[in-house]
């Protein structure tokens, strides 16, 4: 449940910014390819978008009532169609003849991993739906380009190479954030014992100044109340006074009771 909730919040957070950085990469597609269909991909992109902040944003509030979903299937096969339909730009990118559209798909799809790693990383499942597509299209795109040239100059298999290791450093930054997300898990789990045991602490203590207040009133009222008896029945001004000494104790302490209680 908790894992749900962080990647339904980071989806619901992250949705405005992924559409802001599509609307760039579509323009810069564009103008490269020197067609439309980028914006053909990025007016699907968006419908996209915001149907899983909406959907994210359910799961958000079902998670705060603990209120899981009976399923994770079809949150699986949403993240993993959405994640192939953002990548399709970077095939386009990719056998553009400009010069540079293979390193613009690269970035664009190095974008997509640290996108999942900022927002899906607390689940697995999903995690793997969203990372999986993505590192499909980085290793798949130079491998297809090859085999469209006919398999003849192994200089373009090198984009491949570039790939595999920007995939060893993502795989390295991916292990650092998750132990980090453990971290903070048990530095949380930690805090909360610690509340605990000071409520109960509390609560024992309120316990002990109840208990106290209840079975040490009932004896002091004994006392004062003897003590006024006494006092008026008392035949020599001596045992008067010493009567009236008994009594003011026990009405000071009768006020430390009370001061106690409250």
């Amino acid at each position: 449940m908790r894992a749900l909730r962080a990647v339904a919040l980071a989806r619901v957070n992250n949705a405005w910014l992924r559409l802001g950085s599509c609307v760039l990469v579509a323009a810069v597609a564009s103008s490269l390819i020197g067609t439309y269909w980028p914006f053909a991909w990025l007016a699907g992109l968006s419908a996209v978008i915001v149907i899983d902040r909406t959907l994210h944003a359910r799961l958000l509030k079902r998670c705060e009532t603990d209120a899981a979903p009976a399923s994770l299937w079809p949150m699986l096969a949403w993240t993993l169609g959405q994640s192939i339909y953002g990548n399709i730009i970077a095939a386009m990118l990719w056998f553009t003849p400009y010069a540079h559209g293979e390193t613009l798909a690269v970035i664009y799809l190095c974008g997509g991993l640290a996108n999942a790693a900022a927002t899906l990383r607390a689940h697995t499942a999903l995690s793997i739906a969203g990372v999986a597509p993505t590192i499909a299209f980085l290793i798949g795109l130079p491998i297809v380009d090859f085999l469209l040239d006919g398999g003849r100059n192994p200089l373009d298999l090198m984009p491949l190479i570039g790939a595999l290791l920007l995939l060893a450093f993502g795989v390295n930054l991916w292990r650092s954030l998750v132990q980090s997300d453990i971290a903070q898990a048990h530095a949380e789990a930690a805090a909360v014992r610690e509340r605990q045991a000071a409520a109960a602490a509390a609560a024992a203590k309120t316990d002990m100044i109840q208990r106290m207040n209840a079975e040490l009133r009932t004896p002091m009222q004994a006392l004062i109340g003897a003590a006024e008896h006494l006092r008026r029945v008392a035949t020599t001004p001596q045992a008067r006074a010493h009567i009236a000494t008994l009594a003011q104790a026990g009405e000071v302490l009768k006020l430390v009771l009370d001061d106690l209680s409250d």
